[in-house]
C-alpha cells in the first residue's frame, strides 16, 4: 500500500512539475493569436488603442452566438451590449454588434452600430491595423460577388468559388473548390460547392469529374447538390460523415483511408490526426500544391477576395494579417502528439504553392512553405502538458465554451 502510494505520488509529482514547466514555457505566448507571441498581442493592442485580449473574449461569445445558435447559448443583445460597454471606444465592439443586429433582423439598429463604428475608425490619429475588416457597402448590403472559375496551374488545376449563408447571418461566407486533371484526363473535385449552371457547364468543358472528395466531417452543405450534378462521379468523404448529423444520411461510396490513397503516385493524403475536423490534406506533386481547408484560416488586408462575414470572424478568433490558427480550435483536439506528427508530416511536403479552402489562391501563391511554417510549425513543439495549459487557459477565459464543447460531444454521442 505504501508503496503504491508512494508511486502515486511521484507520478502526480512529476506531471504537476510538467505542467508548472509547461506553464513557464506558455507565459509568454499569445492566448488568442496563436502562433504569436505575448509581445506582439501588446504591440497590436496598443496600435488597435484597446486590450485585444478582452476583446476576443467578449466578441468571439457575440459573434458564435449569432453564427451557432443551436450550440452555442449565448445571450447575444446582452454580451453585445457587455462588449460595447466595456470597451465603448474601439470600433470592433460596435461592428460586432452591427453584425448582430443584422442577423437578428434589426436593420436600424444595425446601420446605427455600424455608423458608430465608423465614426470611431474615422476619429482615429493614426490607422486602425484592422481598418480592412469593415464592409464594403455592397459586403453591407448583402451583394455577393459572381462566382467564378479560375484556372491555377494552366491545363492541371482549377478553383471554383462560392458565397453562401446559412443560418442568422445574412453575410456571405465563401469557400473553394479544387479540380484537380489526373493523367487520365478525368477531375477530381475536393471540397464541392455550389455551382450555377454556367459553371457546372465550364467544368464539364474541362473534362469528366471522376470524383467527389469531401476531405473533413463539418463540409457538408454542398455534397448532394454535387452528386445531382456530377451523377457519374464517387462520393468520397471521411468517417466523420457518417456520424455528423447533418451528413449521417447522405450517400457515400467510401471515406479517405490514408492506407489505401485515393490516387497513389498522383496525389498524396494526410489524415491530420488528434483533430475533431477528421481533415485530410493532399500533396500535388507534380505542381508542388499543397491542399488544405480548415486547419488554417487566412485573412490579409493586402489580398482582396477575403468576404466581410470571413474577415469578422478572423478578426475576432485572433487571424490578422497572414495565416494562423484559430484561437477556439485547440479545444477540438483530441490528441496533441498524433496532431502535431501530421502537421509535421505536412509540412515536410515544403509546397512552393497552398490552396486553402477559405482563401483566394494568391494568398498563398509562391513561397507556401514558409508562411505555413510560420504559421503552425508551433504545434510540431506542443507536448500534451503545454497543450493542457493552453486549452486550460481559454476555458479560464471562456468558461461558456467548455460548457459549449461538452454539449457538442453530447450531440454527436462521444
Amino acid at each position: 500500500m505504501s508503496l503504491t502510494l508512494a508511486l502515486g505520488g511521484l507520478v502526480g509529482g512529476l506531471a504537476g512539475l510538467q505542467l508548472y514547466q509547461a506553464g513557464r514555457q506558455r507565459a509568454d505566448r499569445s492566448l488568442f493569436y496563436l502562433g504569436r507571441s505575448l509581445a506582439e498581442e501588446r504591440a497590436l493592442s496598443r496600435a488597435a488603442g484597446v486590450d485585444l485580449a478582452r476583446f476576443a473574449v467578449l466578441a468571439q461569445r457575440v459573434v458564435w452566438g449569432v453564427l451557432q445558435p443551436d450550440l452555442i447559448r449565448v445571450d447575444v443583445a446582452a454580451a453585445s451590449q457587455r462588449l460595447c460597454t466595456e470597451l465603448p471606444d474601439f470600433f470592433g465592439s460596435h461592428l460586432v454588434a452591427a453584425f448582430a443586429e443584422r442577423a437578428h433582423g434589426r436593420p436600424d439598429a444595425a446601420d446605427q452600430a455600424l455608423g458608430r463604428a465608423r465614426a470611431l475608425l474615422a476619429a482615429r490619429p493614426a490607422e486602425d491595423p484592422f481598418a480592412y475588416v469593415m464592409p464594403t457597402p455592397a459586403e453591407w448590403a448583402s451583394e455577393p460577388p459572381s462566382p467564378h472559375l479560375e484556372e491555377i496551374v494552366p491545363d492541371q488545376i482549377w478553383r471554383v468559388s462560392a458565397y453562401y449563408t446559412h443560418g442568422l447571418c445574412p453575410f456571405h461566407e465563401f469557400a473553394y473548390a479544387t479540380l484537380i486533371r489526373r493523367p487520365s484526363g478525368q477531375l477530381i473535385l475536393i471540397n464541392p460547392v455550389d455551382m450555377p449552371p454556367e459553371l457546372h457547364a465550364r467544368v464539364a468543358q474541362l473534362g469528366p469529374v471522376s470524383h467527389l472528395v469531401i476531405p473533413l466531417k463539418f463540409h457538408n452543405l454542398f455534397i448532394a447538390g454535387a452528386q445531382r450534378a456530377f451523377p457519374a462521379a464517387q462520393t468520397i468523404g471521411v468517417a466523420g460523415h457518417r456520424k455528423n448529423p447533418p451528413s449521417a444520411h447522405l450517400h457515400l461510396d467510401a471515406v479517405l483511408d490514408d492506407r489505401a490513397p485515393l490516387f497513389p503516385g498522383e496525389l498524396e493524403q494526410l489524415q491530420l490526426g488528434g483533430h475533431q475536423f477528421e481533415e485530410t490534406v493532399f500533396f500535388h506533386p507534380a505542381t508542388s500544391t499543397l491542399i488544405l481547408h480548415d486547419l488554417l484560416f487566412g485573412s490579409q488586408p493586402g489580398v482582396p477576395g477575403y468576404s466581410f462575414w470571413w474577415r469578422l470572424y478572423c478578426f475576432v478568433f485572433g487571424v490578422h494579417d497572414g495565416f494562423a490558427i484559430p484561437s477556439y480550435q485547440p479545444m477540438l483536439w483530441t490528441n496533441v502528439l498524433a496532431l502535431r506528427h501530421s502537421v509535421a508530416r505536412m509540412l515536410a511536403w515544403r509546397p512552393e504553392r497552398a490552396l486553402v479552402a477559405h482563401a483566394p489562391a494568391a494568398a498563398l501563391a509562391t513561397g507556401a512553405h514558409q508562411r505555413l511554417e510560420r504559421a503552425c510549425a508551433w504545434i510540431t513543439q506542443l507536448g500534451p502538458a503545454d497543450y493542457a495549459v493552453l486549452v486550460g487557459a481559454y476555458f479560464r477565459q471562456q468558461p461558456g465554451f467548455l460548457r459549449d464543447l461538452l454539449r457538442y460531444l453530447v450531440r454527436q454521442g462521444l
